[in-house]
């Protein structure tokens, strides 16, 4: 604890905002010194925060993983986990951006046996930056595509579809699939959207529309983020509230349909008996850790971001000792342990509440094919959203209009988790470069912007699906 204190005291003092009021850096301190920004109000922080855990995993994933794991039954395991690892891991990683106010990077620096784990996580992030890009340009792509009376999958009347083809919207019962047939929605993700090649091998050159789309997704996220949180924090107003509002409007569309209940019974209705095996909990740990995305940089560099004075709690006090001292008689804002309440509860609580809207819908399209075996018509991943959702919203009337939500609700969730990624990103570096990088973070993000759209550039061939 003192080599901690020792390290903060002598090192990151400065970091408070207006800190010279409170002790003056020595000359040396000075000259490697970066104003590091502070988000305009505390609100800005718990949106993006909303924004970074609510991300597509929440829409695409748990519903199903809730579904193959006991259903109702599932959401057991899932608010222990969340209870006892989401809220300390939350806790943890908001006290150490917040007191270092430093990203992952330069955070762990007080012990160097973890130095490691700072870079770390700037790798994961930046992998996970290509992946939610090439994501985002496929949404666009559906987006663009939507704004047709006549939606292009629902039907086999177009150039890419092939012999075998078969529409969802001509038939009455699951039964009657062809063994060997296609539906006209994979059809339209396979040879429309992605192109795909014959095999790995053949990359079989650009896929044009989709790296235009790339382009777009690319430059929309520079242009959020290109002052760092001070135009991000004003973005997620945007961005963090209006999937609540798509995803509301998808719900109570949903569970108005006929068949609905079919959806929502095998979503929620809970096997008791599945809490006996391993495998609940172990995909309830998961979705834990995969949603709230602790360990990745994400929390610790948006809580560094927060104003250094605050109240500390007890606990904290004998963490820091003499530190708190320090900072005497400033103000005291921000309680982040309930900031660390806050964002496992409101995830958790976005995560079932979607499964409302894919689950009633899905169940819609069951009743109108005289079936009531959902799970023939789910899927997990990006078919869940590129195949089963677009799909299922075909069969409603005014389908045109709902898809277009439906996209725009996957594009937002996907831009706020590429703002806190991003910002990992570029934080490290600048704070492990202060003098070469703290006075240039607009060309350097630009610069990462680009880099990561050329390390994303085999995702847009025609070999993509295999890579991806």
């Amino acid at each position: 604890m003192n080599r901690i204190r020792d390290w903060f005291r002598t090192t990151h003092v400065w970091e408070c905002k207006k800190r010279s009021e409170i002790v003056s850096p020595t000359s040396t301190e000075r000259s490697d010194m970066v104003e590091r920004s502070e988000w305009d109000r505390p609100v800005q922080f718990i949106l993006s925060l909303v924004g970074y855990a609510v991300g597509l995993g929440s829409i695409w994933r748990f519903p199903y993983i809730a579904m193959v794991n006991g259903g109702g039954a599932f959401l057991v395991p899932y608010i222990i986990f969340m209870l006892f690892c989401g809220i300390p891991f939350c806790y943890m990683e908001f006290t150490l951006g917040q007191f270092t106010g430093l990203s992952p990077v330069k955070s762990f620096e007080f012990l160097p046996l973890l130095k490691g784990l700072g870079w770390s996580m700037l790798l994961v992030s930046g992998m996970l930056c290509v992946y939610y890009n090439i994501v985002m340009a496929w949404v666009i792509f559906y987006f663009t595509q939507s704004f047709q009376w006549n939606l292009p999958w629902k039907s086999c009347n177009n150039s890419w579809n092939t012999p075998t083809c078969f529409s969802y919207m001509q038939m009455t019962n699951l039964s009657s699939i062809r063994a060997n047939g296609t539906s006209s929605t994979m059809e339209f993700w396979n040879h429309r959207v992605l192109e795909v090649s014959a095999s790995i091998d053949q990359i079989g050159g650009v896929n044009w529309n989709l790296f235009g789309c790339m382009v777009a997704a690319w430059a929309i996220t520079f242009l959020c983020l290109f002052k760092g949180i001070k135009s991000s924090g004003k973005v997620v107003y945007v961005t963090a509230l209006a999937p609540y509002l798509f995803l509301t409007l998808l719900v109570i569309r949903g569970v108005t349909l006929p068949g609905a209940f079919i959806g929502l019974e095998f979503y929620l209705k809970p096997d008791w008996e599945q809490l006996k095996s391993f495998k609940i909990w172990t995909s309830a740990a998961v979705q834990v850790f995969y949603s709230l995305g602790p360990a990745w940089g994400g929390l610790i560099t948006m809580s560094s971001y927060n104003c250094y004075r605050r109240k500390f709690n007890r606990m904290e006090q004998r963490f820091m000792g003499a530190v708190v001292s320090d900072c005497e008689g400033v103000v005291k804002t921000n309680v982040h342990f309930r900031d660390a309440v806050i964002l496992p509860v409101v995830c958790g609580g976005t995560s079932i509440f979607g499964g409302l809207a894919v689950f009633s819908i899905t169940g819609h399209m069951a009743y109108q094919m005289n079936s009531e075996d959902v799970t023939a018509l789910m899927l997990t991943g990006p078919g869940l959203a590129f195949i089963a959702y677009p799909e299922a919203l075909g069969r409603i009337p005014g389908a045109a209009i709902w898809t277009v939500l439906f996209f725009a609700m996957l594009f937002t969730l996907g831009l706020d988790t590429q703002f806190a990624t991003l910002e990992t990103m570029t934080s490290g570096f600048v704070d492990r470069f202060p003098n070469t990088l703290g006075k240039h973070k607009t060309l350097f993000t630009l610069f990462v912007c680009c880099a990561q759209f050329g390390l994303g550039f085999i995702l847009v061939t025609r070999v993509s699906h295999k890579s991806f």
